[in-house]
């Protein structure tokens, strides 16, 4: 959390209530880099799984994809 505060991610403020609860909240930054991360693992998600990913593919199989080996019966 700290770390993400650095870098002026999130702000942390302590809850105007509960004195021991702290209020955690996304900057303007911070929201567009999750926007951008997320798109980014939507489309690796695309790309591993292709349009058809609702079809069960085995460990293997998808293993073999990322290897480059797919087809072959090494």
């Amino acid at each position: 959390m700290r770390t993400l505060e650095k870098k002026q991610l999130v702000t942390r403020r302590t809850d105007a209530r509960d004195r021991r609860a702290v209020r955690v909240s996304a900057t303007p930054a911070g929201a567009a880099l999750a926007r951008a991360a997320t798109q980014d693992v939507e489309a690796a998600d695309l790309a591993f799984f292709g349009p058809g990913h609702h079809e069960a593919r085995s460990l293997v199989e998808h293993l073999a994809l990322l290897d480059g080996t797919a087809g072959t019966d090494d």
